[in-house]
Parts: structure tokens; C-alpha cells; sequence
């Protein structure tokens, strides 16, 4: 699907609907879930909004990637700063919550 819009999300909290939609998705669905309609219907909005926040789905899919990766590099961050990095690190790497997105 293809949009001729903005290429990326103003801040506020219905692109950040829209990105926690398309979280919940992937995570619990499968990539093959996300759908403009699906993601919007998860987000509790319209379709036609998401034409204003995000050029394509694919658009929604980087998005998720980013926040995803956000958070992982906290943890990373935290994990070097651990008194013991490598348990921290090997713990982060095996909670199966993170690496369903992860990968």
C-alpha cells in the first residue's frame, strides 16, 4: 500500500497510538498482520488518519523498529553499567519479551 503524505510522524499521541498498534501487532500477530486497517483498527482510530502520520506501512513498521530499538539500547546502557555487564547482558539477551521484536 502506498501513501503520498508525510514522511514522518509528528510528534502527538495518535502517531504513538498508531505505533503501539502496530507493536501489539507484530508482536502477537505476525508482520503479515499489519495492515493500515489492522493497525488502525488496534489504535482505535480511522484508517484515513494513518494517511496523516506515515507515507506507507512500511513508514509504521520503522517506526516500531525505532521505539523497539530505543528501548533495547537502554538496556544495553544499563547491562554495561551492571557490576557484573556479563550476566546483565546475557540475561537481556535471553528474556524472550525483547526478542520477539528483537530479531
Amino acid at each position: 500500500m502506498r501513501w503520498t503524505r508525510k514522511a514522518t510522524p509528528p510528534p502527538g499521541t495518535r502517531s504513538t497510538r498508531f505505533v503501539d498498534a502496530a507493536e501489539d501487532l507484530l508482536r502477537n500477530e505476525g508482520y503479515d498482520q499489519l495492515s493500515a486497517r489492522q493497525v488502525a483498527e488496534r489504535a482505535g482510530l480511522k484508517t484515513q488518519l494513518l494517511n496523516d502520520y506515515f507515507r506507507t506501512i512500511n513508514d509504521v513498521f520503522l517506526a516500531v523498529v525505532r521505539k523497539v530499538n530505543a528501548r533495547r539500547f537502554e538496556r544495553l546502557e544499563a547491562a554495561f553499567a551492571a557490576p557484573d555487564p556479563l550476566t546483565a547482558l546475557w540475561a537481556m539477551n535471553c528474556d524472550p519479551s525483547s526478542a520477539v521484536l528483537a530479531v
